[in-house]
């Protein structure tokens, strides 16, 4: 175990992390309350927990998670809007889809913006972003192709669309498999895999969570 006087706030929240994502919760938030007995609290130590919470589907943890970031974050809007979609999110998994659209009407209603999901690549030096069913970039159409081509081969070797996943209710023109397929990390591993040569090495960087499905 690392000497107290020498456990900075990357270990800390690294401590965190790992023993949120094998969801053993309690240890978790005790390495956040000794953290916090001599620093202000750490917005990601929180996320952490509140992520692993919605892959348990556990609602009542996220529920208490939340009004602790609530109490702790207040001045921070953006902090608060990721937080409450990650709350929202864990209903919807947990089979309450209805209370996690008011927590969405919420959030509407509230005039706060929603972060987009968006991923970053890099190839051949240059970075490139995808946001969710991004049709923007020039190679749109190859990306569009490439994506098919993968989910394609992958449903022949068992994928199956995990739908617990869609927390938000599909349009007349949508299914599982479109809505999560066009996740904006789907896309920047398509672009990658057009390029000539293939690159040896994809790297993608996200700025949300990844979801189980993907």
């Amino acid at each position: 175990m690392i000497p107290l006087n020498q456990r900075t706030e990357q270990i800390y929240t690294i401590m965190v992390n790992t023993f949120s994502r094998v969801f053993l919760f309690d240890r978790a938030q005790k390495f956040i309350d000794e953290f916090e007995k001599s620093h202000p609290p750490s917005f990601p130590m929180y996320m952490s927990i509140l992520s692993s919470a919605r892959n348990k589907k556990n609602p009542s943890l996220s529920q208490s998670i939340f009004h602790r970031i609530q109490s702790k974050f207040s001045d921070f809007e953006s902090c608060l809007i990721s937080a409450t979609i990650l709350l929202a999110n864990t209903y919807a998994l947990s089979g309450n889809k209805s209370f996690a659209s008011h927590i969405r009407m919420k959030i509407s209603q509230s005039g706060m913006k929603k972060v987009d999901g968006c991923s970053w690549t890099v190839v051949n030096g240059k970075v490139f972003k995808f946001c969710v069913h991004d049709r923007s970039h020039t190679f749109s159409t190859d990306i569009y192709a490439e994506l098919d081509r993968l989910k394609n081969e992958l449903l022949q070797y068992g994928y199956k669309p995990d739908g617990i996943w869609i927390t938000e209710p599909l349009a007349d023109d949508e299914t599982a498999e479109s809505v999560l397929c066009g996740h904006s990390e789907w896309l920047a591993i398509a672009f990658n895999l057009i390029q000539r040569p293939t690159p040896t090495r994809i790297q993608i960087v996200k700025n949300l969570r990844v979801c189980g499905d993907c």
